[in-house]
């Protein structure tokens, strides 16, 4: 069994927000995926731990969005985004957590101070609840009393 040390553990959630939640999401529906991320940062907070917030945003005219080619390009309406489009859901937003981290496309650390902030706060990610609108996150099996590990430290390999 694995064992962590709470105050060296980041739970780092990600786009559990109003634009993505809305969208069609599976395997699991996005109110259960928010549940147990509520679930797993109230605890991870209570032991001592990191909680860390990821949430996409690109500026109105769209200058700062991935550009590359893509096999599923993200849908945007006509004008952008809808107002609020960026915001987290209000269970998340409402969660005691260390950082908000904004990115701009769809990885949390590229272009972002994510590792910088884990470093910071000595902490080894043990999982990212997310709902990308293709990709299948390990989060959503989580369940509250049983954790979904995965680490890119050199000390829990």
């Amino acid at each position: 069994m694995l064992a962590l040390n709470p105050r060296k553990t980041a739970l780092v959630v990600i786009d559990l927000q109003q634009g993505i939640v809305g969208m069609s999401v599976a395997p699991h529906p996005a109110a259960l995926v928010i549940a147990n991320s509520v679930a797993l940062a109230r605890g991870l907070t209570s032991a001592g731990g990191t909680v860390v917030l990821v949430r996409v945003a690109f500026a109105a005219n769209g200058a700062d969005r991935l550009s590359q080619p893509v096999e599923e390009p993200m849908r945007v309406p006509a004008g952008g985004p809808p107002p609020g489009w960026s915001d987290l859901v209000p269970e998340v937003a409402a969660l005691q957590h260390d950082v908000v981290i904004v990115k701009h496309q769809w990885s949390a650390f590229y272009g972002t101070d994510l590792d910088l902030q884990l470093r910071r706060a000595a902490s080894t990610p043990s999982c990212s609840p997310a709902l990308p609108p293709i990709l299948a996150s390990r989060a959503r099996r989580a369940r509250p009393g049983r954790t979904t590990t995965r680490s890119s430290s050199p000390r829990t390999r």
